[in-house]
């Protein structure tokens, strides 16, 4: 597998200015609608954070997105607020990296004062930033997270959850759930769900298995990303995993769950 759009190793320090002044780094925003998850087919803003705190894609091979740090530009609240009102028909304002959560601190301010937007806010995260004041913060807000666990490349398994995934507790359970991406070699890291993903969906988080699209070439510089680019993606090798996913959401009871924007073929 090929990396793609690889970068550094973000941390909180690289956005300590940015951070002092209230604002963010974006990479890059548009609108289309999600293509995974619980929000799957809902249209939506999307704005992408620069920086990734696994950045250099050893513990996700797969990653095909742009992010890098160095191209981040500064955002404070009147640009969050101006692309809110004129996207105020817009359901969901989906906040991706890269790792948003490297700037969390910023972000939780910054949706405070726009309280008054009916938009839900989706953060998509690796989960490995997640603390008590997120999880404390998304239940008494509009705002959803979405946590995809990675295999440290130095493991042979995933970290274990996070304790709150271990325990009952229905108003996290709405506002939280997990993304596995599983691939149908039975020699990847990524072959099965860790069994701590049935622990969270016995508590009453939804889980999502997701398969690996796979790339023959890196897109070049304004190439939307398409499945039905027989040059860009394998189309056998993604539709093995694809069903290798289903297999196991059915196995598990668990959520299927597609990368379907990538047969939109917009943004």
């Amino acid at each position: 597998m090929i990396l793609i759009n690889v970068d550094v190793n973000a941390t909180h320090r690289d956005y300590q200015d940015v951070s002092e002044r209230g604002e963010v780094l974006v990479y890059s925003s548009f609108y289309t609608f999600q293509g995974e998850g619980p929000f799957a087919g809902s249209p939506a803003f999307f704005i992408r954070l620069a920086g990734c705190n696994i950045g250099l894609k050893q513990d996700c091979r797969w990653c095909d997105t742009a992010f890098g740090l160095a191209g981040g530009k500064p955002w404070g609240l009147a640009q969050f607020q101006e692309k809110l009102e004129l996207h105020r028909r817009v359901p969901l304002i989906v906040v991706t990296g890269g790792e948003p959560l490297l700037q969390w601190r910023t972000m939780r301010e910054i949706i405070r004062a726009c309280d008054q937007y009916p938009q839900v806010w989706q953060f998509e995260t690796n989960g490995l930033l997640l603390r008590d004041d997120a999880l404390d913060f998304i239940k008494a807000y509009n705002v959803a997270i979405v946590m995809s666990p990675k295999v440290p490349h130095s493991w042979e398994s995933y970290r274990p959850l996070p304790w709150f995934f271990k325990r009952h507790d229905p108003a996290l359970a709405r506002k939280l759930s997990l993304k596995y991406v599983v691939e149908e070699s039975d020699t990847s890291p990524y072959y099965d769900v860790p069994s701590e993903a049935h622990t969270a969906a016995l508590a009453g988080f939804r889980v999502y298995v997701s398969g690996m699209t796979v790339y023959k070439r890196a897109p070049v510089p304004g190439e939307i990303p398409n499945v039905w680019d027989g040059t860009l993606i394998d189309r056998a090798a993604t539709a093995r995993n694809y069903k290798h996913a289903a297999r196991l959401a059915l196995a598990g009871g668990f959520h299927v769950s597609y990368q379907s924007h990538l047969f939109g073929a917009v943004e």
